[in-house]
């Protein structure tokens, strides 16, 4: 169990962002009334509605009622509208997203007389720093192109961009691990990254493909799911009537950085070059269009190594020159090199990424999107650490990319909006060494006269090899009906996530030597060794559903509210063998997987308070509470299908004092089918092969947690915003471990992965 207060408050000066609403993602509604001085309905008049962002014009005829709805999918939020009617004037209205309007209302009153009137323009102040407003109650940061393009910061990596947003605390990346970020104290697993509206999980991007970056910290829209923390939900830029393009290059010298390290390998300085090509252009004006962007970095970072430290590094990583120059005189002498041919001078990190779109009008009502993306990745000089040997360290490289459909429809009142999303994703990272690791405590008396220990490591790297494969693939589909004044927009929608993960990778493959000094190390007597037996790839497979029902009222335009239900589940179609031993001594099922279902209410409001002349109004009271259930970490239920304790199941040897082997390197370097898979003879409890066995406790679900928010907004002469907002999150079902040897069968308190 989780929980968390969080309480932020922000104080802002920025340009004006505009709000976009949402059927899916970024499809606007425009809709309204076409009527004469007197009220009476104008049947027939031709309404058009032309995109100021996109120069894409749209258009729809008036019912009997006289009104119209348009659809207008990546519309940008500003149009110009014109209304013409036989034997009326002719009108033309801006219409522009003023707050977290669902639906662009406008209603308009047409002449009888075409009369010639003199010229009149009416010209309004510039509206400034008019955030992003989300649904009613959500809290979010609205982060476009002309706010990122500011920054020192990459707008394709989407995980930086949360880092922007209050609330949200960053989780840097490593060589294992990738960027993340938390909010309202849930496990960085637990967010969402969306990409026109479905999961991503790639979190990169060309910079100059991304459109627009919302980081929602707080959301009561049930159309959100599958996710406790935060969300990144990024739109794509496609092609217009205008025949557009942007190049951009960014570089990042390390002497123009200021950092007070005298040893450079282990200060932050590193020199990154980065190029961003985006090019879009009509094919049939109005019709079909294309826009494509690619992207392209370098990084380079001296390499992180044992031989790169001077004598202070040292002793401030805890170690001194004299132990150090010992260690590597006795690593040469058992025949290891200190370093690889294959490892590079230097550490490198490339990344390239590509996205192509097309977008294609196939009527007055129906839209096709459609979107392709790659990328790859090489880094030269990874798994690598302070006190490691370059030896130790290795190299990967990563492919993926994936294709995307969105097809928006309008019949009458009902739009539909249906998407599909398939991605491939492999990541290959090889060690330089193929050997044992070997790791040597060392304890120093410093120079300052302190005492210290550190763990210097040599050999083979006990995470590689290691190969994954991941797939993805996501169909939702939601319906929409609109009300005939627009008060309301009801809402059903639902979607499937279909994931599936392969690694081949085991842990500690080649074993690892423990020495509990120099001495030790000398004499050719390890403490301890382990390793890894009869491992097999892991294998991951988990199906996600939901569905959704809801509903976003505008009681007035000073007070709206969303509110509904969402109900989700899981299942993991993959099957563990079935050992009788374990359901015996402990009662628990090695070929069972928990599934589970929930349905989850939220409900959320956002009040206008005052009157502003331009602009929303200057006080926002926006709040709401509701549960949100998120995914549990594919790899509990990829330990499962390899532990299971029967012969066929991973089994790690251990072992210590006079059973663990003597180390012959030499021979582990010419063959490595020479490192041990055996204990020495000695006293039976030091030597141990045992397997190990997951099973899920049967109450097991996903994480979910209940979270409200409450939080006001004031603005001060249309420029400055002051924000404050306070959240409280209680995580539930939090994934554990809990060791059940010797307790029995009668332990079921708690979570167990």
């Amino acid at each position: 169990m989780q929980f968390r207060v969080t309480l932020i408050a922000a104080l802002a000066v920025s340009a004006p962002v505009i709000a976009y609403g949402q059927v899916g993602s970024t499809t606007d509604i425009l809709m309204g009334k076409i009527s004469v001085v007197d009220s009476q309905a104008v049947v027939g008049a031709r309404v058009e509605a032309t995109s100021i962002e996109t120069g894409i014009t749209r258009s729809k005829t008036t019912d009997s009622d006289g009104r119209y709805t348009i659809v207008f999918p990546d519309g940008g939020g500003n149009y110009r509208l014109t209304v013409r009617a036989i034997g009326m004037e002719p009108v033309t209205r801006t219409v522009s997203r003023q707050g977290d309007e669902d639906r662009l209302i406008t209603d308009v009153a047409m002449g009888r007389t075409a009369t010639q009137l003199a010229t009149v323009q009416v010209r309004a102040n510039r509206q400034r720093n008019q955030d992003q407003r989300p649904e009613p109650g959500g809290t979010e940061r609205n982060l476009n192109p002309n706010l990122i393009n500011r920054l020192p910061i990459d707008a394709g990596d989407l995980n930086a961009l949360a880092a922007l947003a209050p609330g949200v605390i960053q989780v840097p990346g490593t060589d294992t691990t990738a960027a993340s970020f938390n909010v309202a104290g849930q496990p960085a697993n637990q967010n969402s990254i969306t990409l026109d509206g479905l999961s991503f999980g790639a979190g990169s991007v060309p910079s100059e493909a991304i459109r627009n970056t919302r980081v929602v910290t707080s959301t009561y829209d049930v159309a959100r799911g599958q996710f406790t923390g935060g969300q990144i939900a990024s739109t794509t830029r496609g092609g217009t009537n205008n025949v557009q393009g942007a190049f951009s290059f960014s570089h990042r010298d390390p002497n123009l950085e200021f950092v007070d390290d005298s040893n450079p390998s282990f200060g932050q300085k590193y020199n990154q070059n980065q190029f961003n090509l985006g090019v879009g252009a009509p094919i049939i004006k109005d019709r079909l269009f294309t826009f494509g962007a690619v992207s392209f970095s370098r990084r380079t970072d001296p390499l992180l190594s044992l031989l790169a430290a001077d004598p202070l590094t040292l002793e401030r990583l805890g170690t001194n020159p004299d132990s150090v120059t010992r260690f590597l005189n006795l690593v040469q002498a058992y025949g290891l090199p200190l370093t690889s041919p294959l490892a590079p001078d230097q550490r490198l990190n490339d990344n390239t990424s590509a996205l192509v779109r097309v977008d294609y009008n196939l009527a007055e009502d129906h839209s096709l999107m459609v979107r392709a993306d790659w990328r790859g990745n090489t880094q030269l000089g990874s798994r690598l650490n302070a006190l490691a040997l370059p030896h130790s360290g290795g190299d990967l490289k990563g492919t993926g990319g994936g294709g995307m459909f969105t097809l928006t429809s309008h019949f009458g009142m009902f739009i539909n909006e249906l998407r599909g999303y398939r991605s491939v994703d492999t990541r290959n990272t090889n060690g330089y060494l193929s050997v044992p690791d070997g790791r040597v405590v060392v304890p120093s008396i410093l120079d300052n006269g302190t005492s210290a220990i550190s763990t210097l490591q040599f050999g083979g790297n006990p995470s590689l090899p290691q190969e994954t494969r991941s797939t993805l693939l996501e169909v939702g589909d939601e319906i929409s009906r609109l009300t005939t004044a627009g008060g309301h927009r009801f809402k059903l929608g639902g979607l499937i996530n279909e994931q599936r993960n392969s690694v081949g990778f085991v842990p500690n493959r080649f074993g690892t030597f423990s020495f509990n000094s120099l001495a030790d190390f000398e004499a050719g007597t390890p403490t301890q060794f382990t390793r890894t037996l009869f491992a097999r790839d892991q294998q991951s497979a988990t199906d996600n559903f939901g569905g959704y029902l809801g509903d976003s009222w505008r009681v007035s335009r000073q007070f709206q509210v969303t509110y509904g239900a969402r109900a989700e589940g899981s299942r993991y179609p993959d099957k563990p063998e079935y050992n009788p031993e374990v359901e015996s001594t402990f009662g628990r099922r090695t070929d069972q997987l928990p599934s589970d279902f929930r349905v989850s209410p939220r409900v959320g409001f956002t009040a206008f308070i005052g009157e502003s002349q331009f602009g929303p109004p200057p006080l926002t009271l926006r709040g709401g509470f509701g549960e949100f259930r998120g995914t549990a970490p594919a790899q509990l239920f990829a330990s499962a299908l390899n532990a299971t304790g029967l012969n066929s199941g991973q089994a790690l040897l251990t072992c210590i004092g006079p059973a663990a082997p003597t180390p012959d390197w030499a021979s582990y370097m010419s063959d490595p089918s020479t490192i041990p898979t055996t204990c020495n003879g000695g006293v039976s409890i030091f030597a141990n092969q045992r397997r190990n066995v997951t099973v899920f406790d049967p109450a097991f679900s996903a994480p979910r947690a209940w979270r409200a928010s409450l939080g006001l907004n004031r603005r001060f002469w249309d420029r400055y915003s002051f924000s404050i907002d306070g959240g409280y999150a209680l995580g539930l079902s939090q994934a554990g471990q809990t060791d059940i040897n010797g307790h029995g069968a009668e332990v079921h308190t708690g979570q167990r992965g």
